[in-house]
């Protein structure tokens, strides 16, 4: 690591651990203020454009991801946009959630050109995908979600629906070919409504999350001097779908 890294990580531990009281404040019970600090760390480690985010900003960001239930650079993420860190889950932890909240088994795939794929919704739903390729264009996204009792519903997007909702909610990931963990992240936020008793933490990540959308727009650190976190939550720019 260069010698300008490990000042600007020394610093954002600093600065981190001034917020350390407010960020226990917000975790729940059992989660260690000391550990999402250091999460912090490996999360800026690996994508050092976090350094130019606020600090007050990360601190938030890995307070609402552990108030999600999830585990920062395991199961939600750390994204810098502009100068602020944002909190995203991975389409993975909406899948520990749903688990959580009682569904037995939850899976999410994408469908490449060349796979035989073949679906039917009514009295007798069918759900057939025989993977061929492993480099074709995406086509589709699916997630099948298996409940308590062994039924089972299944959500289907083409990706243009996909790419539509990517072109009109998303500001960093618009330009290229959908990404596999963007067509799998939107389907699963679709699925999520069959979990019947869904947890508060998985209302809460889908409330919150800003990711199938993007982070909001930078905003200023309101009171960098203060070391102090407020607590209100972020509202999701992309709507109740998907």
């Amino acid at each position: 690591m260069s010698t300008a890294l490990v000042t600007k990580r020394t610093e954002l531990r600093t600065e981190l651990v001034r917020y350390q009281p407010s960020i226990a404040a917000l975790l729940p019970p059992g989660v260690n203020a000391e550990t999402v600090i250091t999460a912090a760390l490996v999360s800026a480690a690996n994508n050092t454009d976090l350094y130019n985010c606020t600090p007050q900003s990360i601190a938030l960001a890995c307070a609402r991801i552990s108030q999600w239930g999830l585990v920062p650079g395991v199961t939600a993420h750390l994204v810098p946009f502009g100068g602020t860190c944002t909190a995203v889950a991975d389409y993975k932890g909406l899948i520990d959630l749903m688990v959580q909240s009682g569904a037995r088994k939850v899976e999410a795939r994408v469908v490449r050109a060349g796979d035989v794929f073949e679906y039917e919704y009514g009295l007798q739903p069918t759900l057939r995908h025989v993977p061929k390729s492993t480099t074709g264009a995406i086509t589709h996204a699916y997630g099948v979600v298996t409940l308590a009792r062994g039924e089972q519903q299944f959500e289907v997007m083409d990706v243009g629906e996909i790419d539509r909702i990517r072109q009109d909610k998303s500001k960093q990931w618009k330009r290229g070919e959908v990404p596999d963990w963007y067509a799998r992240k939107t389907v699963i936020r679709r699925l999520a409504k069959y979990v019947p008793k869904a947890s508060d933490r998985l209302l809460r990540v889908l409330s919150e999350d800003e990711v199938v959308a993007d982070p909001p727009a930078p905003v200023a650190d309101p009171a960098p001097e203060s070391a102090a976190l407020g607590s209100g939550n972020a509202t999701s720019d992309e709507g109740g779908e998907p």
